[in-house]
């Protein structure tokens, strides 16, 4: 309170004994203290509280306590005659405010989600003002336990820090040993778990050592207590930063623990999320029988778990029983797929309860197993999980099974539905990255997501989408470049000057989407998942609630580029009418993408509607038979020949080098000889198309034959990010200049000569840089 903030003097004090109502509390600070009333900083203090419970109703209490402090200060009335007048006003005035109070605790109680924490602090404020200290203790265990749920919900991840200090303060006055502590330290363990600030170790820390003296609870007492504790011990020790199996199996002890005191006679749906966890456990420690034991903690639970008790605990089960079956040796593949097509019955008849899209995949799976990998079936029921769920929504499970997508429908050469799949993987990638809150969140992100820029420049650019090609490599690199420079904490900075409100209404929107978006598979392969997945919806609202505060952040002026992605038209403006150049490789092969010089950005930002078509922003040269496999063989090693790469020979010892480098370059030559003529040996000048150049001899004034002027290139890994043009970029040296090259690309030594006349000649000859070419994307 406003109060409480004035340390050193007992303004909060003497407002604490105006407000509960008992004449004798209120003279004695008064006649002990009379430079309190002899001032207006308690009746300031006083209107300060009344302001700011205008419309609530505390108001017309607060005004009654504001008419005695103006008298009582200023010494416009005696503090004795003051009190008495208003001795019976203060005592209605308190006795309204205790029945508030309990009014409010009662309803408090009474609630079971989380659409009473507004209620529940208010209430807590109150029993703080009133010195209701049993009460206030109560009330903020709940409010803690209500801001924890929501916190894991992805609900009010902002309110963690507020669940810390109101249980903090809970666990504080309650007795170590009773089973309130224990379920309020219970509470705070998972409050620390879940924070994302801080050394991961150390909050780990801080959650195990809180349950280790929770699980001190009288087992024989508090049995239902006792149970929930060791199933949460459990389930924190198994996720131990940097743990392995022994962290795995103490996490199974305790849950079996925990499971021995639960059965499905006393609650059903309780025994089966144990049975749910304990099965997660076991399938990650991957024992000689642990997939054995995980499905038949799957099969227990249904066989006393209904839909009707719980629909997403209920589906979950499934989807994790039919992730066992395909996932144990042998496989059950019509088992799982029995299970996934329980769960798309029920839904079938029930519209709107569950998510569909990773039960989907998981009958996808199990298709492949019994018809054959890549089979139609297969492929169309990926592509219908995919329509289930959105790349905004559900970015990761979206990843995971566009990945299986991908080379089926590249294999069935069906370009277009390839790049479709692959540009919404890359929406993903960026609805991951953004949001997330630190750099090393970012940084992860990227590294799960290598390549996928590469695929979905090579498969927009093969489906006859050039130019988004582009912009899909630019999006991908400005990422990586802006990890780099901190874009994205610079962006919020200024949003924060300008609109602190706005700035933490993004924030708590960015929080949930990432808590809710975050939720993937256990593998890339598929897995049985923790807990449930959410009910349908939930994630669709949290993308839409960020999409609306980045809408009403871009209306402010000075920030309608807040984390907009750069579109080609920007790309072609940005080079200057310098060619650009960039080298695309892929699974399925290689593609060179060209920005020709002079690239008009208004045909790239797509014309004039009525106007004369332009010509393309953006051209594209395959190249089939050189694919990223190709080129890691000729860097690392070749499984056919056995021998070590470029790269593998450059590292080595100069007696192994001399004797390794003439085959490593003979493969480079062979995979030259291959390329087809369709691809340039080197790149021209003008670019106009992808033939081959011709590269000329001019004589000058003194009749020597001296190479024609040839463009020098640059080759750079991150040409923009945001405005950023790629002409300001740094140069790397000029070639050399002691060899010149053929149409074919390989040097050859000049013609003897006046070397340093002719190095001078090349020297005027050479030409400004005209040519940027791109990699390492």
């Amino acid at each position: 309170m406003w109060a409480e903030d004035r340390s050193g003097t007992r303004v909060a004090e003497l407002l604490h004994a105006v407000t509960t109502g008992l004449p004798d509390r209120l003279a004695e600070p008064v006649r002990a203290h009379p430079e309190l009333t002899g001032g207006t900083l308690v009746r300031d203090a006083g209107l300060e509280e009344l302001r700011a419970a205008a419309g609530t109703p505390l108001e017309a209490a607060l005004r009654v306590r504001q008419r005695l402090l103006d008298d009582l200060c200023g010494g416009r009335v005696d503090p004795g005659t003051a009190i008495g007048r208003y001795a019976a006003p203060l005592g209605a005035f308190a006795g309204g405010l205790r029945a508030r109070l309990y009014a409010m605790y009662h309803e408090v109680r009474a609630a079971a989600g989380t659409d009473v924490i507004p209620l529940a602090r208010e209430a807590l404020g109150l029993a703080g003002r009133l010195g209701e200290e049993e009460v206030e203790t109560e009330l903020a265990a709940r409010l803690g336990e209500r801001l924890v749920a929501a916190a894991r919900t992805g609900l009010d991840a902002a309110g963690l820090s507020e669940a810390l200090r109101v249980l903090g303060l809970a666990l504080a006055r309650l007795p170590e040993g009773s089973p309130q502590w224990a379920e309020v330290a219970n509470n705070l363990a998972a409050a620390q778990h879940l924070r994302d600030d801080g050394d991961r170790l150390e909050r780990w820390e801080a959650a195990r050592d809180l349950l280790t003296r929770a699980a001190g609870l009288d087992r024989r007492a508090h049995p239902e207590h006792w149970a929930r504790i060791q199933t949460n011990y459990g389930l924190l020790l198994a996720e131990r930063p940097g743990g392995g199996a022994a962290d795995l199996t103490a996490g199974i002890g305790r849950v079996r623990a925990g499971l021995a005191e639960r059965s499905p006679e006393r609650d059903r749906v309780d025994w089966a999320y144990s049975l749910l966890n304990l099965g997660l456990l076991l399938y990650r420690r991957a024992g000689p029988d642990d997939v054995r034991q995980a499905e038949r903690c799957c099969r227990d639970a249904l066989r006393h778990l209904r839909p009707d008790d719980d629909p997403v605990l209920w589906s979950q089960t499934q989807c994790n029983l039919a992730d066992l079956l395909l996932a144990r040796d042998p496989a059950d593949p019509r088992g799982a797929r029995d299970a996934a097509a329980a769960v798309l019955a029920w839904d079938a008849g029930h519209p709107g309860l569950l998510d569909t899209g990773r039960v989907t995949w998981l009958l996808a799976r199990a298709t492949d197993r019994l018809d054959g990998p890549g089979g139609p079936e297969g492929v169309r029921l990926r592509r219908a999980a995919l329509a289930a769920v959105p790349p905004r929504v559900s970015p990761s499970l979206h990843l995971a099974i566009a990945r299986e997508v991908l080379d089926a429908l590249a294999a069935a050469g069906d370009w277009t539905g390839a790049a479709e799949a692959a540009s919404d993987m890359l929406t993903a990638v960026h609805a991951l990255y953004d949001a997330q809150v630190t750099a090393a969140g970012r940084r992860s992100v990227l590294a799960e997501a290598t390549g996928i820029s590469r695929w979905a420049a090579f498969l927009l650019a093969r489906a006859g989408h050039p130019d988004r090609a582009v912009v899909a490599i630019e999006r991908g690199l400005a990422c990586e470049l802006s990890v780099v420079t901190g874009r994205a904490a610079v962006d919020l900075e200024a949003l924060e000057r300008a609109d602190p409100a706005l700035a933490r209404r993004y924030r708590q929107a960015r929080e949930r989407y990432r808590s809710l978006a975050a939720r993937a598979p256990a593998a890339p392969a598929g897995g049985p998942a923790a807990g449930t997945v959410l009910a349908a919806g939930a994630q669709a609202a949290a993308e839409r609630a960020v999409r609306t505060v980045i809408g009403e952040i871009r209306a402010i002026p000075g920030f309608a580029d807040f984390l907009r992605t750069t579109e080609l038209a920007d790309i072609v403006r940005s080079t200057g009418g310098t060619p650009l150049v960039y080298l695309v490789n892929a699974p399925w092969g290689s593609c060179v993408l060209t920005i020709p010089r002079g690239a008009d950005a208004r045909a790239a930002g797509g014309g004039t509607p009525g106007a004369a078509p332009r010509a393309p922003a953006v051209r594209a040269c395959f190249v089939p038979e050189v694919s990223s496999a190709s080129i890691v063989r000729l860097l690392t090693l070749d499984p056919a020949g056995g021998g070590p790469g470029l790269l593998l020979v450059q590292q080595a010892d100069a007696a192994r080098r001399r004797r390794l480098l003439p085959a490593a370059l003979d493969r480079l030559r062979d995979l030259h000889v291959n390329t087809p003529a369709s691809m340039p040996a080197s790149l021209p000048t003008s670019l106009p198309s992808c033939s081959p150049p011709r590269r000329s001899v001019v004589r000058n004034r003194d009749g020597l034959a001296v190479p024609a002027p040839a463009p020098v290139m640059r080759f750079i890994r991150s040409p923009l990010t945001g405005r950023s043009p790629v002409h300001e970029s740094g140069h790397l040296r000029p070639p050399r200049q002691d060899t010149a090259h053929r149409g074919n690309g390989h040097p050859r030594p000049l013609e003897r000569g006046s070397n340093a006349r002719r190095q001078t000649l090349m020297r005027r000859a050479r030409s400004r840089e005209r040519l940027v070419i791109i990699g390492g994307t």
